[in-house]
């Protein structure tokens, strides 16, 4: 755990500040299928989804930069139409309600949502629903605020919807509930903190000898001797290195290696242990060339415990935060802590025989 409890409150306050910016970052790069390693070749095909919407980006962007308000009004939603009604001009509806400068130095990237299941979302450009970002601050103001937009289909065409508001109200109302947000976080951490007391991980050597040319196995365990249950969040305990110093006290070189890593969510219950990792193999990130004792421990990278949210997720309107459900639209699990090291694991490690 951190050894400054006032620093990792801090910074697990800004990094929820900063968390939903990071989070839509992620997921466009993911529109380019760029998670973890490299991308697929040869790149798949673009849906006919995917151009319609892109065409009407460009198309309401277009209209927007000429000033043909009547035709950008005519690409939008009906209740965005049925908004603007109430302006004295297509003109003044659109500069009171958009970001245009902003919006017109934007590119089409997305991320999508499955209206299938809900609170989902995905990576693939075959949706009916596309989901857009406009920064309205610089990326590290504070608070850091954000526009949303979408591009959906409706049962004749592809429209342009957006929460059709003053952006200073909009502004206004997204400052407050950012900072309801800060509150509601503070408080689910200090209702978490008594659960984090019982929680340990355990690096357990599944090798009875190690020697060098052959596989080195470890297992990762958490221990819950709490009380009450902990959720869990494993992004990859599996695939991050162990930590490894030598006799010395000095951190052997270290080899990562990109691959793709799903999210694993878990719930440990009180007086159980679960297992996050069973086959470790220390060849997989070190070389190791020589005979001689080693100190082998988890770091607890990758590990996070925290409370699962809830993610109702009833459509566009909620993603635009209009329903006060913007966090849990895409956030599912509120992470508290990821550092639980182990205790170090001594080992010796020998010479093969010789053939």
């Amino acid at each position: 755990m951190r050894q400054d409890n006032d620093n990792k409150a801090m910074k697990i306050s800004r990094n929820f500040r900063l968390g939903f910016r990071v989070a839509l970052a992620a997921l466009l790069a993911g529109a380019l299928q760029v998670f973890a390693g490299h991308p697929p070749w040869p790149p798949r095909q673009h849906s006919a989804e995917y151009r319609q919407a892109n065409m009407l980006f460009l198309r309401f962007q277009d209209a927007l930069a000429a000033e043909r308000w009547p035709e950008a009004l005519a690409l939008c939603s009906d209740r965005v139409r049925a908004k603007a009604a109430q302006w004295p001009s297509p003109k003044a509806f659109f500069n009171d309600t958009i970001p245009t400068r902003l919006l017109l130095a934007q590119d089409f990237g997305f991320w999508t949502l499955r209206c299938d299941q809900p609170g989902g979302f995905d990576w693939t450009d075959k949706a009916t629903l596309y989901a857009l970002v406009v920064n309205l601050t610089e990326p590290e103001s504070q608070p850091a605020l954000q526009w949303f937009w979408t591009i959906s289909a409706t049962n004749h065409a592809w429209v342009v919807d957006y929460p059709p508001v003053k952006m200073e109200d909009y502004v206004a109302r997204k400052k407050a509930a950012l900072q309801e947000r800060e509150d509601k976080i503070k408080q689910i951490r200090l209702s978490l903190q008594p659960r984090l007391e019982g929680l340990k991980t355990h690096l357990v050597p599944v090798n009875q000898r190690f020697i060098i040319g052959s596989p080195m196995l470890f297992r990762v365990e958490l221990t819950n001797a709490g009380k009450t249950a902990a959720d869990y969040m494993d992004s990859g305990v599996a695939y991050a290195p162990l930590t490894v110093l030598d006799d010395k006290g000095q951190p052997l070189p270290c080899v990562e290696i990109p691959g793709q890593i799903a999210v694993r969510k878990g719930e440990v219950a009180s007086g159980a242990s679960v297992v996050l990792a069973d086959q470790i193999d220390l060849n997989q990130h070190y070389a190791f060339t020589k005979p001689g004792k080693y100190a082998v421990q988890f770091s607890g990278a990758k590990l996070e415990i925290g409370q699962p949210l809830s993610t109702p997720f009833g459509g566009s309107h909620e993603l635009f935060g209009e329903n006060d459900n913007e966090v849990t639209a895409v956030f599912d699990f509120l992470a508290v802590t990821n550092r639980f090291p182990s205790e170090p694991v001594k080992i010796e490690v020998t010479a093969g025989r010789k053939p």
